[in-house]
């Protein structure tokens, strides 16, 4: 279960993307094109239930240009 997203820059603004179970435009989860400017930050808290096999996929306009940390909670069945 994710409860905190956090997207950071290193010192490069860029945009970027978070998908849930693929890339296509039907599993983006944030904004498209969201932007986190040069030394900014951006984020997220609430639940995010994803199940065995499900993925996240973040992805930066700009390679290395930002952090980002997911934390949750792991619940075994």
């Amino acid at each position: 279960i994710v409860k905190h997203i956090s997207i950071v820059s290193n010192g490069t603004a860029s945009t970027f993307q978070l998908f849930t179970n693929g890339s296509g435009a039907g599993n983006i989860w944030t904004p498209s094109g969201f932007q986190v400017v040069s030394g900014g930050m951006a984020e997220w808290d609430g639940t995010l239930a994803l199940g065995n096999g499900e993925t996240f996929l973040g992805v930066a306009g700009t390679a290395t240009a930002l952090t980002i940390r997911i934390d949750g909670d792991v619940v075994s069945p």
